[in-house]
């Protein structure tokens, strides 16, 4: 029996030069699959990272009494350290020399000690936190003893329209180390690194302040949990490539 496959087109941008049609196909297909048809046919694997884009999964999910969810976009990919401000890549660092930087298990953000080193917990911890004014002559780390978790310290840092602190040498980490220990009496902080586990297919950068994950995701439950559905609420969650769901392509 050949299964019919369902279409739903909705037009993001309608009066934009950039417009992007969002294209639900109920066909279940793997994640590669899926990908692949989007990529012979429309673009690519959607996209679904702003109140827009999850607004449109809506309308799509409302309009077709689809209460399922369906696959987009985002994967496990690039495993790398990055600093928050103007999102760059790690040169220096000062990890501890038993510290694994390397577990794949959540997404982690970077703290550093009152030893200068620098130590990996997971971004949902509360911890006191350093801003980084990069326009200040040398860079100047103003700290915040505010318990928060990574991502409000980074929103904290930016109201201040500065950024959470990036760390460039040796000299740097003592200093902020020493004066964790002697100034603030506190054993760490945060710093603006973390671990990018996720990408786009379409290459879009990931804004992580945007992305609205589903309660519990991303859990990869069983350990092999790789790419990325979006509910019909347009909240994301990881599930294992090889299962076989409908999915949102885009289209410009």
């Amino acid at each position: 029996m050949v299964q019919k496959t369902t279409h739903f087109v909705f037009l993001l941008g309608l009066f934009s030069k950039t417009s992007c049609y969002l294209i639900l196909i109920q066909e279940p297909k793997t994640w590669s699959e899926a990908q692949s048809h989007c990529k012979e046919y429309h673009f690519d694997l959607a996209t679904v990272q702003t109140d827009e884009d999850r607004f449109k999964i809506q309308e799509i999910a409302a309009s077709m009494n689809f209460s399922n969810r369906a696959w987009m976009g985002f994967y496990d990919g690039v495993f790398a350290w990055r600093w928050s401000y103007q999102d760059q890549n790690l040169g220096y660092n000062n990890w501890d020399a038993l510290e694994d930087t390397t577990s794949r298990t959540q997404r982690m953000c970077g703290v550093i000690r009152n030893t200068g080193h620098w130590h990996v917990a997971s971004c949902e911890e509360q911890k006191p936190s350093f801003c980084y004014d990069g326009d200040y002559f040398g860079g100047k780390f103003i700290f915040n003893s505010a318990k928060l978790s990574w991502r409000d310290a980074l929103l904290h840092c930016r109201s201040k329209n500065i950024d959470l602190s990036t760390i460039s040498g040796s000299t740097e980490s003592t200093v902020v180390g020493q004066s964790l220990k002697y100034i603030y009496s506190q054993y760490e902080a945060w710093i603006g690194l973390s671990k990018n586990l996720w990408l786009w297919s379409d290459q879009s950068k990931v804004t992580w302040l945007s992305v609205k994950w589903a309660d519990g995701q991303p859990d990869n439950a069983d350990g092999n949990e790789k790419c990325g559905f979006v509910n019909e609420t347009g909240l994301i969650g990881d599930e294992g490539c090889l299962q076989t769901l409908p999915f949102f392509c885009s289209e410009f």
